[in-house]
Order: structure tokens, then C-alpha cells, then sequence
């Protein structure tokens, strides 16, 4: 269509001010249309800003509007429709898409190449020629001959990327205009175009385009101006960007030639490779780039003085260590950017290799530990022969951000690494002390094994460095049936492969698992060189100052954050209104309403949003030497960190010492334990001979226990505990170098089990039970009571006000009380139920029934969304949770009111409960903690107590459900209904947890079926008794507590022989070996301090086999 300039100047002004940001109008004279059709616009508008950044609080969304001054009514100004004054300067953005208009008003599809017109890899691809063209003439003009720099393979993908930006742009609105335009009305047919039929034809898709492009694309950047107004600002950025670095290597070429290539000149790139790293200032990102001589380099458009100072303190540590030198390698470096050598993937052409790069690695590690690197997860890792090396080293000398506390307690501003740290540690406030010890540690480099948990805990990636990725294939949201009538969003199965962060040698992937020891030597051996060098590096002829007054990045947030925020703004609805996609882009100011201070941090929210405004990723910088982060230009926001990065550097080394070199190690270890933790194979998976040799354990002759033994190796448990005991002070030297010499609280790093996925984390020590502060402090009051040694009531005293201040947290900080509890959950494993039943057990162990009104403090935040939001079985479920209400409520030590509360949660929890019995068959599992066993157990203890006959008929049923899957053969039960079903004996999900849960029932409800399944379970229980592993959960001595509680309930003397002789040969074996063997294929003296899968269960276990009368079986709930 023929362009009438005053048509297309009225266009242009309309879509700059449908499409102009809250910013911009506040920037420029805006002039709004006060009428009173204008104002419905304008309450719409503050209600979704309302709702987006203060979830509809309007107390808090007038705190959110002071940040800048305004009032609702000033505010109502910018939000109304107007104009811009005619002075205000005519946008950049704006004179590009003039140009596009331009461009498409000749184009038409015939005119087009035929692979463009019938692609099917880019959706609407000939959309995008008027603003490739545009984009090519821009640039052209600007690169003049410097384009033939590059080859015309190079120049295509150049082309591509905006292509691609574009369409990622693009996509989901020309895709909802396309649903519209072809739509015939009739939902069937349209069902049977899109999802039945694979349509070959594109008749409608090339009449959409027609139209598009038939009033040159005018109509389309009316109804989307913010569309418009993005697409033609990446124009601009490519243009710029590509412009820069154009003209960057041209001017750096003979300087590339000398240090690159001295023997060979270089003429021309015959291949690149862009975006490779996220978008920074402008469009700006990482660019490969190959030459005729086949010579790699990398482009940074940042300032790289870091990395080549960095190199130069590498040189100095090969010279002076003596140890496998490090690899360095060659940069040109200039004011803000640089060519770095590329460094390729190779693989280990030796075992020998192979453990040079895990030693390397162990160093690297070290390293960056001292000179406070941070996020250098798996992507920022790359595998070269038998050298790790660190493909970005921005993450160096990462300044630690002042906390600043909203009124909940909860710091806002902790940097970006802290969102996957804390993910890995305990969430309540009492143990920030051990939150800060992890983000002091090895952890926060990332170059160890860090879980990710997402979808509700359903999913843990490991993002470390060594991050293990098994070729796997997973659907994703994708267009099918692309450039085609059928064209719509679906799924698409998308395979992702093996990264480039492990070493390979003969074409097989080396895991980490197996170079552990090689990992350790390199970071000792490199720690133990830094130790001797201390009084240098102090000085000040020291190495580190090499790092001194360098420019560093600062993540205020995470990545993915902004990725997500950005990506949602790209809403079909939000293109439309530029003030709409400001108010949902102003989410980011969602964190600040809950600040103590905002004002200090303004800059960079408003540097965020600007940023974000125009599609880049906020970056933001500091100094190593400076206390502050640079925004915008020249404005700084000062006092942001606990001092400058380069101080915390000369801080850590200063207290470099060999305890903190074995706690560093221990970390390192427990990361890596974590991720090889398996559950012991089924029995059924093992012939009997096999089971027999796993088993590596001689019965003992003796039938009476060998308390001399027992006693010494329980003592050794709890030595093992003071010794590891984290004391909760907020001074990280207090931590490292005094843990005992205060009366604060303490807890323990430990591997924390995760019931969805079946694997641990570390670290991860919860309040709870299962393996968390309750459990340890449950085997701590049990050692007092038995020993009434007061070295063992002073670490319970201490344990115990960790889990008060947990409680405390709750009271203290009302407004996350809700997420707290809903973190922790109401098991009786490892949420509060599980708590309350701890401190009931100690109030009695220790006769302090001051514990009971925590406990009944706990149960006021049980309330019935939590209870219905709850899984049914004894792991993390209401099974469990009944169970430690009902402990509340039959303590004789409790009041006659608090008893009854207690019951009363159990009941509403037991009714809750009772929807069990429509799950899903497919879904049922048997077993105690996993299964029937565990949920018919919770039911009948409710019964015996509440005299209700349908807990009593549940209990029955749930009994009668778990039959269907018992052998007669096996004399066991499947694990579940599926075609691989499996035969355990484990207390957890096997045959001997199973003969607990009915010798638990059998003074409750006792017939001849309850009778064969404990004469069954017993049998195979006394068979596959002793395995692998001697924790409470998957092994041995839990094994070993059902043939306890059968040898008293059912006065069979026997059992209880075999019991001692049992536990005598473990006892033995763990002398020998140093320690009990706490999980499969792990070295037996990983300290692991949990109850149900580490060594302080194993403790309270051997206690209660000296003394049985005294201690109560916890694996039942008693």
C-alpha cells in the first residue's frame, strides 16, 4: 500500500504513545486526556500495578508509589491516555520502524526467496525481511569495508540471531493473530486442523501474511505498539553491537595477528558463533569466532583487567608451588573489552590424565575458595585435556552483600548466589548463622555439588561445576506444524546431551565419583602452599594485590529472575500497552516494600526496570576495592557490602587455618557423598549366596550384650557430634575456631533425605526428626538420662534452644510464619508434628515439662489448609503426623486441656486422612514409611484413642489393601503394583517395617491375619537381617528394633539372642572400621549426624538395647 507521509507520521505518533513506559512519560511531557472515559482506563491500570507489586494491599502499593514521589493522583496523570508534547525529541527506536513500514510497503510474498516463503524452522519468517533489511542498511552504512571482515557464512549468522530475537519476540502474537484470522468458527474443525491432522497446506498461513502486509505492516503496530517499539530497539542493538565489534577487530587485528598468529596472517572469519553469553548494556553478548588459519578467539565486550590479572597471579602460584602447573592462557585486553584464546573441549588421552584433571580441579577449587569466587556452576566450566578451566571468571572477588532485614527478619538483599545456597540449607532464621558458614564455604563457588530444587522439591538439579547430565529427553511448550494452516503451540520432545564439563576419556564420560580422592589431594595440597606463603601474601609484596582496584560484576539477582520477568512481559496483552508491560515488569519492586531502609537501593530498582525496559539483563558492577555498586552513569550506591571484595579476600586468608582446612574438606566430601547415596539394592534383585557375601559379618558367639563395647561406641557418637557442632553465632571466626566456648544454640551439617526424588542433599539439617536438630537431640537427652553425664546435658541443653528458636521465629516474625510452616510441613517426620513429638519424648526423658508448651505452642499452626495440603503416608504425610499428636496427647506430663487440643488436631488429621482410601490403586504403595503398613498403624493408634470405628475400619482396610500384594513364596510384600516391583526387608519399605507396623497394632486389633503377617515378616526379617548398611531407615539396626519389639511383645527369648548377637557384630565391625557404616559403597567414616539415616539414630538405637524398659521405640511412634 502507497505510504501518505502525513498517514504515517499520525501512525507514528499514536504507536509512540501507546507504546511509551511509565519512565518515559514521567521523563518527557506527557499530557493526559482528563475524561471521564479515560478514568475506568485508569483505575484498571492502578489495580493490576496493585495487585502485581503489593498483591493487593493498598497500603503497601501507596509505600511502593512514595519510592518516587508520587500520589495517586499524579500518578493517574501518567497512567491516562494523552500525547507527548510536539517539543519531546523524536525516539531512535521510533525512526527505525519508520523504516520497516517503509520496507514492507514494496514486499510482497512472491518477490521472496522460496526458502524463506515456505520455512518451516522460523515461524512467520517472511515477516521479519523489512526489519533484516532495515537492519542491514543500518549496518552497512556504518561498517562501511569493515564488513568484509567477515565471510558470507559469518554475516548469515549474524543474520540469524536477529531473526531469531525476533521471533522469539514476535511469536505468540502473530500466532494468536493467526488462531483469530483463520478461525472458521466451528471448534471441531479447527480441533481437527491442529491437533488430528498434520495439514501439508499453507494457503491460510500465506493469506494471514498478505494481510499483514497489505497496509505494511501499520495495522499490526497499532494494535501491538509495544511490539512494534521492541522490535525495532533490537534493530538498534544489533546494529550497535555488531557495528562495535566490527570495528573493534579491525582496529585489533595486527595486535590478534602478533599474539595469535605470528606465523600465519590472517584474513578473514569464516565462522562465528553469537549469544553466548546473556545480553548485556544495549544487546551486548559474547561472540566465537574462527579465522581462514583456523584460529579460535573469544570476544568480550567487558572490561577483562580481572582476567588477566588473575592469569598473572596463576603464573606466580606455578613458579612458587611446585604443584601440577595450572593452565594460562593468552588475552589482548582493552578498556572495556577483550579477545581471549578459545578454549575447545578435549578429551583425557591418559588415566593418568584423567587424574591430573581432577587434581587440577581440587586446586581450582581452592582457589577460587580464597580469592571469594562465586557461580561457577557447570555452564562457566570447560574440560581441555586433563586442565578444568573456568570460562568466566566475573564470579571472582564476588563482594558479600549487607543483609538488609525486612520486618519478618528475612534479608532481601543477599546476593544472587544466596536463592540456590539457601535452597540448600535449613529456611528458618535460627540457623542463619549456618546459612552464612555455607556461603563462606566452598559452597559458594559452586565448583562442588549445589542441589537446585524446584516444582515443589519434585525436581533437584545439581547445577556444580562437575554437574553430571545423562543424556535425557523431556517435552517442552513448542510450535508444530510450523508456517503451516495447522500451525499451534504443543509439545515437543527436546534431547539434551552430555555438557562439555567433564573430562572424557576414550569416548566415556569420567565421573567425579571416582576421582574424589584426587579432587581432595589438589584443594589440601594447593591450601596447605597458600599456608605457607601466609606472611607473603599478607604483605605488601603480596600476589593478591594483583587483584586489587578491579572492576567486577555484582548480581543484585539471579538470572533467571530477570529471564523470567522479561519473558513474561512478552505477553500478548502486555505488547499492546507500554504502560502495562511497566507495570508488570515493576514485580521487581515487590522485595523492596518489605525493607527496613529502601531508599539506599532505589537506584538499582530503578536501573532494573530501565534496563529490563528496554530488553537487557541489569548488570551491574563494582570495585574489589570499593564499597559500593556502580548504576547508571556515575551514580553509585555506597555502604552495600560487608566491606570491599578484595578485603574479604585478605579477611579469609587471614584465617586460613588447618581446622578450616579439614572443615572445607569435609564439605566437599559430604557434597559429593551426597550425590552417590543410593538406597541398598532389593532383596529380590540378589541371589542368596550374593546377599550372604554383601552382607561381610560373622555372627557373634555371645548372646549377652557387649556393654563394654556398646558403651564406648555411643560415646563415640556423641564425641563425633561435639566436634561437628555448628555453633548458631553470627561471627563466622567463632564458628571456625570456637564452636564450644559459648552457650548458643548448635546444630550440624548433614545430609538431608528427599522423599520425592528418593536422594540426599548437603547440606540440609532440618528441625525435625527424620534427619534433622529434633532427632540429634532426642539421642542427646536419651545419653544424658542414661548417663546423667552433665557434659551430655550441656550439648542437649544447647541442641534443644536451637529448636526453641525455631519455634520462637514462628512467634517473632508472624508474617512468614505462613511460608515457614508450609517449608517445614506438619509430618510427624520432619515438619512441626514431628517437633512436637521430639519434645515430648524429651520432656519426659529429662523431666522438664516445661518442653511441653513448645510443643503446644506448635500445635496452634496446624491449621486444616495445611492439614488437606498434606500427603497421606508416614513420610512427610498425615500419617505421621497423627502419630506425634497423639504423643502430645497421652504424655502424663501435659495438662488435661493441652491433651485434648492435641487429640483434636489428631482427629481433624485422621479425617483428613481417611481420603486415603480413594487414591489411586496404581499409585499405592506398601511398606511403613512409604505405604499401607504405615497409614493402617496411624489409624489404628487413632482409634485406640478416640474409640471412632471408621479410623478403626480404615485401619482394616489399609491392612486388607497391603494383602493383595504379599508372596507367599517370598513371604514378603511388593513394594507396589508395578510390572518392576521389588521385595524389601528394610524398616522403611520392607518386610521388617511392615512386622513392626502389626506388632504396634496387635494389642489394638489382633486376628489370625495380623498373626501370619508377623510370623511371615519375622521370618524374612531374621533372614535378610543384616546388609550393607547399618542406619535406622534402610539397614541394619532398624532391622533390628522389629526383632526387639517381637522378642518383648511376643516373650519369644530367642529373638532377642539373635538381637545381641547382632548387634555385638556390628558393634565389632564398626570398631574395626572406625564407624558404622552408614550408607552403600561410602567410605565408613562420612559423618553423617541424622537419626533415621546417620549415626545419632545408631546411637540412641544401641541405648535402647542396653536399656529397652527405658527408651522408647521411636521407629513406632511410642
Amino acid at each position: 500500500m502507497k505510504l501518505e507521509n502525513h498517514h504515517l507520521e499520525t501512525t507514528l505518533s499514536f504507536i509512540q504513545n501507546q507504546a511509551s513506559s511509565i519512565n518515559e512519560r514521567l521523563t518527557y511531557h506527557w499530557i493526559p486526556n482528563i475524561s471521564n472515559s479515560c478514568q475506568s482506563q485508569v483505575e484498571e491500570n492502578l489495580n493490576l500495578w496493585c495487585h502485581i507489586v503489593a498483591k493487593g494491599n493498598k497500603e503497601k502499593f501507596k509505600q511502593r508509589l512514595a519510592f518516587e514521589g508520587f500520589t495517586l493522583d499524579k500518578i493517574s496523570l501518567i497512567l491516562a491516555e494523552g500525547t507527548f508534547s510536539p517539543d519531546t525529541p523524536l525516539p531512535e527506536w521510533l525512526i527505525t520502524l519508520k523504516k520497516v513500514i517503509q520496507k514492507a510497503e514494496n514486499l510482497e510474498l512472491s518477490q521472496l526467496p522460496e526458502n524463506i516463503v515456505n520455512s518451516t524452522k522460523i515461524p512467520f519468517e517472511p515477516i521479519y525481511t523489512p526489519f533484516i533489511q532495515v537492519a542491514w542498511d543500518k549496518l552497512r552504512q556504518k561498517t562501511k569495508s569493515n564488513l568484509d571482515l567477515l565471510n558470507n557464512d559469518s554475516l548469515v549468522v549474524l543474520e540469524q540471531q536477529l531473526i531469531n530475537q525476533l521471533a522469539y519476540l514476535c511469536t505468540s502474537v502473530l500466532l494468536e493473530e493467526f488462531k483469530n484470522f483463520r478461525s472458521s468458527g466451528n471448534e471441531m474443525k479447527e480441533f481437527i486442523l491442529t491437533q488430528l491432522k498434520e495439514s501439508k497446506s499453507n494457503n491460510k498461513y500465506k493469506q494471514f501474511l498478505d494481510d499483514l502486509l497489505s497496509d505494511n505492516l501499520i495495522s499490526f503496530f497499532e494494535k501491538y505498539s509495544v511490539l512494534g517499539k521492541l522490535s525495532a530497539i533490537l534493530i538498534n542493538y544489533w546494529v550497535e553491537a555488531n557495528q562495535e565489534f566490527i570495528t573493534r577487530l579491525n582496529n585489533d587485528l595486527p595486535e590478534i595477528e602478533r599474539l595469535f598468529s605470528s606465523d600465519k596472517p590472517l584474513k578473514q572469519v569464516i565462522d562465528i558463533q553469537v549469544g553466548l553469553s546473556d545480553s548485556h548494556e544495549r544487546g551486548r553478548s559474547v561472540i566465537a569466532l574462527k579465522f581462514d588459519t583456523g584460529l579460535k578467539l573469544i570476544y568480550k565486550p567487558r572490561n577483562i583487567h580481572l582476567d588477566v590479572n588473575f592469569y598473572q597471579f596463576l603464573n606466580w602460584f606455578n613458579q612458587k608451588s611446585n604443584l601440577i602447573p595450572l593452565k594460562t592462557i593468552k588475552i589482548i585486553h582493552r578498556d572495556n573489552y577483550g579477545w581471549i584464546e578459545f578454549l575447545s573441549s578435549l578429551p583425557c588421552n591418559s588415566e593418568q590424565e584423567a587424574k591430573n584433571f581432577y587434581y587440577r580441579y581440587g586446586m581450582l577449587v581452592c582457589l577460587t575458595y580464597t580469592l571469594e569466587g562465586s557461580d561457577f556452576h557447570f555452564e562457566n566450566l570447560i574440560s581441555h585435556g586433563d586442565n578444568p578451566m573456568l570460562i568466566d571468571l566475573e564470579g571472582l572477588l564476588q563482594p558479600r552483600t549487607k543483609a538488609n532485614n525486612d520486618d519478618n527478619g528475612i534479608s532481601l538483599t543477599e546476593g544472587a548466589e544466596s536463592s540456590i545456597l539457601k535452597g540448600s540449607t535449613a529456611q528458618h532464621a535460627s540457623t542463619a548463622s549456618v546459612g552464612k558458614l555455607i556461603q563462606e564455604s566452598v559452597f559458594r563457588t559452586f565448583l562442588i555439588p549445589i542441589e537446585y530444587s524446584f516444582l515443589n522439591d519434585d525436581v533437584n538439579v545439581n547445577v556444580g561445576g562437575l554437574a553430571v547430565e545423562e543424556e535425557k529427553k523431556i517435552q517442552q511448550i513448542a510450535i508444530n506444524n510450523i508456517n503451516s494452516d495447522a500451525m499451534n503451540l504443543g509439545l515437543k520432545e527436546v534431547v539434551f546431551t552430555q555438557r562439555n564439563n567433564l573430562p572424557v576419556l576414550n569416548n566415556a564420560i569420567l565421573s567425579p565419583k571416582d576421582y574424589l580422592e584426587d579432587i581432595v589431594q589438589g584443594f589440601k595440597e594447593t591450601y596447605e602452599f597458600l599456608l605457607k606463603k601466609k606472611k607473603l601474601l599478607l604483605s605488601k609484596e603480596s600476589p593478591f594485590l594483583l587483584l586489587k582496584n578491579q572492576n567486577t560484576r555484582y548480581l543484585f539477582r539471579n538470572t533467571n529472575t530477570y529471564n523470567t520477568i522479561l519473558s513474561n512481559s512478552y505477553h500478548p496483552s502486555l505488547l499492546k500497552s507500554g504502560i502495562k508491560r511497566s507495570i508488570a515488569l515493576d514485580v521487581l519492586s515487590r522485595a523492596f516494600l518489605g525493607m527496613k531502609n529502601p531508599e539506599k537501593l532505589l537506584p538499582i530498582l530503578r536501573t532494573e526496570l530501565r534496563e529490563m525496559e528496554d530488553l537487557d539483563i541489569p548488570c551491574f558492577t563494582s570495585n574489589t576495592s570499593i564499597n559500593g555498586v556502580y548504576v547508571g552513569k556515575g551514580e553509585m550506591v555506597s555502604d552495600m557490602f560487608e566491606k570491599p571484595s578484595f578485603e574479604s579476600l585478605m579477611t579469609r586468608f587471614e584465617n586460613f587455618s588447618h581446622k578450616d582446612l579439614e572443615q572445607q574438606v569435609q564439605m566437599i566430601c559430604s557434597a559429593f557423598y551426597a550425590q552417590l547415596v543410593k538406597q541398598p539394592q532389593p532383596i529380590s534383585l540378589i541371589s542368596t549366596d550374593d546377599y550372604s557375601q554383601k552382607q561381610n559379618l560373622s555372627l557373634s558367639d555371645s548372646t549377652s550384650l557387649n556393654q563394654e563395647l556398646l558403651s564406648r561406641q555411643v560415646v563415640k557418637i556423641a564425641e563425633d557430634l561435639e566436634k561437628n557442632a555448628v555453633a548458631l553465632t553470627t561471627s563466622s571466626e567463632a564458628q571456625r575456631n570456637s564452636l564450644m566456648s559459648t552457650d548458643e544454640g548448635i546444630t550440624w551439617l548433614s545430609l538431608e533425605y528427599r522423599a520425592k526424588t528418593n536422594g540426599f542433599r548437603f547440606p540440609g539439617l532440618n528441625p525435625g526428626l527424620y534427619d534433622g536438630n529434633s532427632g540429634i537431640a532426642l539421642f542427646l537427652s536419651a545419653l544424658y538420662k542414661i548417663t546423667q553425664d552433665e557434659r551430655w546435658k550441656n550439648l542437649t541443653d544447647r541442641s534443644l534452644k536451637t529448636i526453641q528458636n525455631n519455634i520462637r521465629q514462628l512467634t517473632k516474625y508472624p508474617k512468614i510464619q505462613e511460608r515457614l510452616v508450609k517449608k517445614t510441613g506438619i509430618s510427624g517426620t520432619r515438619g512441626i508434628c514431628s517437633i512436637i513429638y521430639s519434645l515430648v519424648k524429651m520432656s519426659e526423658l529429662l523431666q522438664e515439662p516445661i518442653l511441653l508448651e513448645d510443643a503446644h505452642s506448635l500445635t496452634g499452626l496446624i491449621t486444616p489448609d495445611l492439614i488437606k495440603k498434606s500427603s497421606f503416608p508416614i513420610i512427610d504425610g498425615l500419617a505421621s503426623s497423627i502419630l506425634g499428636l497423639l504423643a502430645l496427647s497421652k504424655t502424663e506430663l501435659a495438662s488435661a486441656s493441652i491433651k485434648s487440643h492435641s487429640l483434636k488436631i489428631a482427629k481433624e488429621c485422621g479425617e483428613y486422612l481417611l481420603q486415603y482410601q480413594q487414591t489411586d490403586d496404581k499409585n499405592i504403595k506398601t511398606g511403613f514409611t512409604h505405604g499401607l503398613a504405615g497409614i493402617s498403624y496411624s489409624f489404628f493408634r487413632l482409634f485406640a484413642l478416640t474409640d471412632d470405628k471408621r479410623f478403626l475400619e480404615a485401619g482394616k482396610q489399609a491392612l486388607q489393601q497391603e494383602q493383595n500384594f504379599f508372596s507367599p513364596i517370598d513371604k514378603n510384600w511388593a513394594n507396589d503394583s508395578s510390572d518392576n516391583a521389588v521385595f524389601n526387608v528394610s524398616w522403611t519399605n520392607g518386610a521388617s517395617g511392615i512386622a513392626l507396623s502389626r506388632l504396634g497394632i496387635s494389642h489394638i486389633y489382633n486376628d489370625n491375619l495380623i498373626q501370619e503377617d508377623i510370623n511371615n515378616a519375622l521370618e524374612t526379617t531374621q533372614k535378610y537381617c543384616f546388609g550393607e548398611v547399618d542406619n535406622l531407615c534402610w539397614g541394619n539396626f532398624g532391622r533390628l528394633e522389629t526383632l526387639l519389639v517381637a522378642s518383648k511383645k511376643l516373650n519369644q527369648p530367642s529373638l532377642l539372642e539373635f538381637s545381641y548377637q547382632g548387634v555385638n557384630s556390628l558393634l565389632s565391625r564398626a570398631e574395626s572400621a572406625g564407624n558404622f557404616q552408614l550408607f552403600s559403597g561410602l567410605p565408613p567414616l562420612i559423618f553423617n549426624p541424622s537419626f533415621h539415616h546417620g549415626s545419632s539414630g545408631i546411637g540412641y538405637q544401641l541405648l535402647r538395647f542396653a536399656h529397652p524398659d527405658l527408651l522408647p521405640s521411636i521407629l513406632l511412634w511410642e
